[in-house]
């Protein structure tokens, strides 16, 4: 019995070293780090439009168009417009012009569509920023140019949308 008590108390002991020399042998290295993520944001700053009437060169000036910006995504920023040709007549034209804005704080690749189920308007963008990268702060100016076809109906008010899409600065497509 007396070996068996000798045996018992080598292995505690034995094992008390062990541990002893796996703690003195043993560290733990911890790392924190904090990561703060940037915003994609753009807005509509500027939109302004006009028409090829002149009433003092042409004698009249009864079509017009109206732009209104709206904040679709509750964000505070204009992220849309909607512009609405009223009384116009084969052959009306009117332009708009836009400026958009990052107002985010990381570069931003953008596309410009127009969206339209009128098949009476002609619409087409000049100098689209399409896959533009835009800097923080800075922006972008082009225009959207509207033309009334031979056939459109009478007492109509045709719509069309701008919509710029926001894409982060690293993907594609690019130019």
């Amino acid at each position: 019995m007396k070996k068996i008590g000798l045996l018992c108390l080598s292995l505690v002991l034995a094992l008390g070293l062990m541990g002893g020399g796996l703690a003195y042998w043993t560290d733990v290295l911890q790392i924190g780090g904090t990561v703060a993520t940037g915003e994609l944001d753009i807005a509509f700053t500027n939109a302004e439009t006009d028409d090829n009437e002149d009433e003092i060169s042409l004698g009249f000036d009864v079509g017009w168009n109206e732009v209104a910006l709206s904040d679709t995504d509750d964000d505070g920023d204009d992220d849309q417009a909607v512009i609405t040709v009223h009384n116009a007549y084969p052959s009306f034209k009117c332009i708009t012009w836009f400026t958009v804005e990052n107002v985010g704080s990381i570069p931003v690749h953008i596309t410009v569509t127009v969206v339209s189920s009128d098949t009476e308007l002609d619409i087409s963008i000049s100098d689209d920023p399409t896959s533009t990268i835009i800097q923080p702060g800075e922006s972008v100016i082009f225009d959207v140019t509207c033309h009334v076809l031979e056939t459109a109906q009478m007492s109509s008010q045709y719509s069309y949308v701008v919509d710029v899409l926001g894409d982060q600065f690293n993907a594609g497509p690019w130019p």
